[in-house]
C-alpha cells in the first residue's frame, strides 16, 4: 500500500515538472511555425516565412518602412499604422484574404510582449498583412435621399439586390472572400431618410455579411 502510495507521489511529482519542461519547448518554438500550425487548423497550408519575407520586401521597396524600422517591434508597429489606409493589397504582393482566425487564437493564447524581438516583428508584419488583405473583402454601397443604391458608380434596383451582392462576393472567391468574411460600408446623402438606411442594412444582414458599416456622409 505504502509502495503504491510512493508512486502514485512520484508520478504527480513527475507530471507537475515536466509540464514547465513541455511549455519552455514550446515557447522556444518560432512563432512563425506555430502560426503555420493555426493556420494548418483552418485548412491552409502557407508557409508563413515567405509570405513575410516577401511583404517585407514590398513594404521596403513602396518606401513604407526603412530597414531600421526593423530594429524593433515598437517603431515596426507605428509605421505600419500609419500606412495601413493607404496600402492596396495588390500592390504589396497581397494576393488573397488571409483568415484572420487563426491570428487571433494566437493573439489570446500567447503573451505577445513576452516573445523576443524578432517574433514580436513577425507577429506586427503578419497581422497588417491579415488586415490590408481583407480589403479584398470590403465592398461599398451609397445610398441617396430618394432612395437609391449605388455599387460601382451605377444604379442598382431593390429588386435584384441580393443577387447583385451574391455575385459580386462570388466573383472575388478566388480571393479567397466569400459572404462568411465580406465587409459592407454604407455611405449616405445626410438627407437619406432612416427607415431606407434601415431597410438596407437589415437586407445585408439577411445575407449573413460578416460587417456591415454606415457612415452618413
Amino acid at each position: 500500500m505504502k509502495k503504491e502510495k510512493l508512486r502514485n507521489t512520484l508520478t504527480l511529482l513527475v507530471g507537475t515538472l515536466l509540464v514547465p519542461l513541455v511549455f519552455i519547448a514550446q515557447s522556444s518554438q518560432p512563432i512563425t511555425e506555430i502560426l503555420e500550425e493555426e493556420y494548418r487548423k483552418e485548412g491552409f497550408d502557407i508557409n508563413i516565412t515567405e509570405i513575410l519575407m516577401n511583404f517585407r520586401n514590398q513594404l521596403l521597396e513602396n518606401q513604407y518602412i526603412v530597414n531600421s524600422d526593423l530594429s524593433g517591434p515598437s517603431r515596426l508597429y507605428a509605421k505600419l499604422d500609419a500606412m495601413v489606409d493607404k496600402a492596396q493589397p495588390e500592390k504589396l504582393g497581397i494576393d488573397r484574404l488571409l483568415d484572420k482566425a487563426p491570428m487571433t487564437r494566437l493573439r489570446n493564447g500567447v503573451d505577445i510582449l513576452s516573445l523576443n524581438d524578432n517574433d514580436q516583428i513577425s507577429v506586427a508584419l503578419l497581422t497588417y498583412y491579415q488586415l490590408i488583405s481583407e480589403k479584398y473583402a470590403q465592398l461599398e454601397l451609397y445610398l441617396q435621399d430618394i432612395r437609391l443604391v449605388q455599387f460601382k458608380g451605377k444604379d442598382l434596383p431593390i429588386n435584384s439586390f441580393e443577387a447583385v451582392i451574391f455575385d459580386s462576393v462570388d466573383q472575388l472567391s478566388y480571393r479567397n472572400v466569400n459572404m462568411g468574411n465580406a465587409q459592407i460600408t454604407l455611405r449616405a446623402d445626410p438627407a437619406t431618410p432612416s427607415e431606407f438606411v434601415n431597410f438596407i442594412m437589415n437586407k445585408l444582414r439577411a445575407m449573413n455579411i460578416r460587417k456591415v458599416t454606415y457612415l452618413r456622409k
